[in-house]
């Protein structure tokens, strides 16, 4: 799976009439979800955007689209790292879709964000099941508080729903 990983600063920034898109090759066959192979065919994952040890506060990420982000299912208790993935970093994320993942879209570990405009989709269809997916198909999720001055802002986002033993916000 292919991943994007910044270990410094990140200034990813669009705006409302030119968005960034990440995603995935298009066009290829569908196949079994790495989530849990009893879901719908799907287009290939990749393992989305990763910040690792980036305190700077000017960190953004801003009017992207994330299209089939889904780290692979890992470890004893079945961590997806999500579509970003903060680690011992602080990051605002202004703007930001998400589509075509059934696990966590912002996954934040020991962290500081702020979290607002983004649009988070219903994780599974009107016809989808989580099946074996519980703790892991939650929008937002953070573990380990905050950095030493930290925080965790989640203002003015559209949540669509869930599904199962999932929060949207964990």
């Amino acid at each position: 799976t292919v991943t994007i990983t910044v270990n410094g600063s990140v200034r990813i920034v669009g705006d409302a009439n030119h968005r960034i898109t990440f995603s995935g090759v298009p066009n290829l066959p569908l196949k079994a979800d790495p989530a849990d192979p009893g879901l719908p065919l799907t287009t290939p994952k990749w393992g989305g955007l990763w910040l690792q040890n980036s305190n700077d506060p000017n960190n953004v990420i801003s009017y992207v689209d994330f299209i089939d982000a889904q780290d692979v299912l890992s470890g004893s208790n079945g961590t997806s790292r999500g579509c970003i993935y903060l680690k011992e970093s602080a990051c605002t994320i202004d703007h930001c879709t998400f589509r075509g993942t059934h696990l966590h879209m912002i996954y934040g570990d020991h962290c500081s964000f702020t979290i607002q405009y983004c649009d988070f989709p219903n994780v599974f269809s009107a016809t989808e099941s989580p099946g074996g997916l519980d703790n892991v198909a939650e929008p937002i999720k953070m573990i380990n508080f905050f950095l030493p001055g930290g925080q965790a802002i989640i203002r003015w986002n559209t949540f669509r729903g869930n599904k199962g033993h999932n929060d949207v916000i964990d």
